[in-house]
């Protein structure tokens, strides 16, 4: 419903109707009254449907029921103004006595009291309006606290279940590492680097944690190292055997050559003795056989 001022613009239809209809029978002429009446008649069809617009403001029954009142109230109110308006039309719009006045007059008087009753009841409505607005507004102030509360409460119950889900999640991820992040990383550089000495601290790791896996790698890659390096020595051992061996295989190879050249030195020193005996030998045994041949021609 639309306000001028502070009065709702139904009940400023009424009084401007009421000012239009005396403002009639005080008109100079015909045309002013014809103007007047035809202003009259508007205000009230204008009073009529900004009451109607109320029915949808009003949702309690009572509302509803003060609006078909007033709508009664205007429709009476209409009713006796024109009463007076068709008075006023049948005597030509002429006033040409003071009787006439004063009859007119008393039909105008008598539309007042259903005038004043329907503002009175419009203004009854506004007032229930404004009331139930008020109350409205303080409903909608508390229903306001109340979520602002709410809000506040879900707000600190989310904060907690953040924090208390956080701490969940650490929990579950510290078991599943076994130990502190840092530390983790610490154990995973020291294997990578090599250092395979340093036991890995399980005081809060469980079976099936990061920490006890990297414990049981770093013992399988120690045991691993360990036996590469035992097979490097033995490696290492063996080779050294096999160059002291063919050391001294070269060794007992080069006196057996320095023998075997001995011995080749001492066949040939033979090989000439035996040579020398056989042309010794021969010579005797020519010289005998001279000998014998001087013998037997004596």
């Amino acid at each position: 419903m639309r306000v001028s001022g502070t009065r709702p613009s139904a009940q400023l239809r009424l009084v401007a109707a009421g000012r239009a209809a005396r403002a009639a029978l005080l008109a100079p002429d015909k045309g002013a009254r014809i103007g007047e009446l035809y202003a009259m008649r508007d205000h009230l069809e204008g009073a009529r449907t900004e009451t109607e617009k109320l029915h949808v403001l009003m949702a309690d029954p009572d509302g509803k029921e003060m609006v078909s009142n007033a709508l009664g109230a205007i429709a009476a109110y209409a009713a006796a103004l024109e009463t007076y308006a068709t008075q006023l039309e049948a005597a030509g719009l002429d006033i040409d006595s003071l009787q006439t006045l004063a009859r007119h007059e008393m039909t105008l008087s008598q539309a007042t009291m259903p005038g004043d009753l329907a503002e009175m009841l419009i203004n009854g409505m506004v007032l229930n309006k404004q009331n139930t607005s008020s109350d409205l507004a303080n409903e909608t102030t508390v229903i306001y606290e109340q979520s602002l509360l709410s809000l506040g409460g879900l707000t600190a119950l989310g904060a907690c279940l953040a924090v208390v889900l956080g701490l969940l999640l650490a929990r579950g991820l510290m078991r599943q590492l076994g130990g502190e992040p840092v530390q983790v990383v610490r154990v995973v550089n020291a294997i990578a680097h090599g250092d395979l000495t340093t036991p890995v601290d399980l005081t809060r790791a469980r079976d099936g944690s990061v920490m006890s896996a990297m414990e049981t790698m770093r013992v399988a890659l120690s045991d691993a190292v360990g036996r590469v390096h035992a097979s490097s020595d033995s490696i290492a051992t063996g080779a050294h055997q096999i160059a002291v061996g063919n050391t001294d295989l070269a060794r007992r190879t080069e006196a057996q050559v320095a023998s075997l050249t001995q011995t080749a030195a001492a066949m040939e020193q033979l090989s000439s003795t035996v040579v020398s005996n056989a042309d010794v030998s021969r010579q005797a045994a020519q010289m005998a056989l001279t000998a014998r041949q001087s013998a037997e021609r004596g």
